[in-house]
């Protein structure tokens, strides 16, 4: 079982983030937050778990070390090397945002929310986006939406419906 928090719903119970995400963007899909067809579908699961197992433990690597270890167990070594790693898939995703305002084209969907808040990781150890503009554009784009707080009460009852 996951360390993370277990949401309850109807049917089934989940507790991983990200088939929560994608649960609930089937279950509650508005305005093509999980888009209609099939290969947009794929897509969107493309690009969440590519984020998962291209993207997220370089950054969790880098992060830990440099916010939980102590000074004198940092590995400034491996820190390089996940550094060094996140060249690779930061050009796929660059490549795959050219001409594009989010993954899928000009609407934000479910694989940006998923997506954004792996990259988001990369804030807080303030990785360089130069060499990669349309990630740290799209990145900026995604974080920066509208927060939706006046909803929380929505989104409560979408958890428990």
């Amino acid at each position: 079982m996951s360390q993370h928090s277990k949401v309850r719903f109807s049917v089934p119970d989940l507790f991983e983030s990200m088939a929560i995400n994608l649960y609930l963007a089937v279950k509650h899909n508005r305005n093509g937050f999980l888009p209609t067809s099939v290969e947009d579908q794929a897509l969107c699961h493309q690009w969440s778990f590519w984020g998962m197992t291209e993207i997220e433990q370089p950054l969790l690597t880098i992060l830990i070390d440099r916010f939980m270890t102590a000074p004198d167990k940092r590995k400034l070594n491996v820190v390089a090397e996940m550094q060094k790693f996140l060249a690779k898939p930061f050009g796929v995703l660059n490549g795959a945002l050219h001409g594009r305002d989010y993954l899928l084209g000009s609407s934000f969907t479910a694989a940006d929310l998923n997506l954004a808040s792996i990259c988001s990781r990369a804030i807080p150890i303030k990785f360089d986006f130069g060499p990669f503009p349309n990630v740290g554009a799209w990145l900026d784009r995604c974080l920066s939406r509208p927060l939706r707080l006046p909803h929380c009460d929505q989104i409560s009852e979408l958890l428990h419906a």
